[in-house]
């Protein structure tokens, strides 16, 4: 493994952590909180889940990502749901200063 691939991978398992530490995904409340979409779909994939459906939906004044998903050996669905108040606020942002 090359310095600059295990930094990398370093920095992706670290993410990986915090966001599985910031809650457990299965409600609104527990919500995995993650600081861009791309961190969704790496939880997915650890978790070898394929996207299903996707909404957002509005909580408790915090705007979430729930991912319905399949898991790759069975037809079992989970429901995981996503805080994406952080990447929804730099989308808007970049959208204000666009204007």
């Amino acid at each position: 493994m090359t310095p600059r691939r295990s930094a990398s991978s370093w920095c992706f398992a670290g993410l990986m952590k915090s966001v599985l530490k910031s809650g457990d995904g299965k409600s609104p409340e527990t919500a995995f909180v993650v600081i861009s979409i791309d961190e969704e779909y790496s939880i997915l994939r650890a978790q070898a889940l394929l996207r299903v459906k996707q909404a957002l939906v509005n909580h408790g004044g915090s705007a979430f990502d729930r991912i319905e998903a399949k898991k790759r050996d069975s037809d079992q669905l989970v429901t995981l749901y996503f805080n994406v108040d952080r990447p929804t606020a730099q989308l808007e942002r970049m959208l204000q200063n666009k204007q």
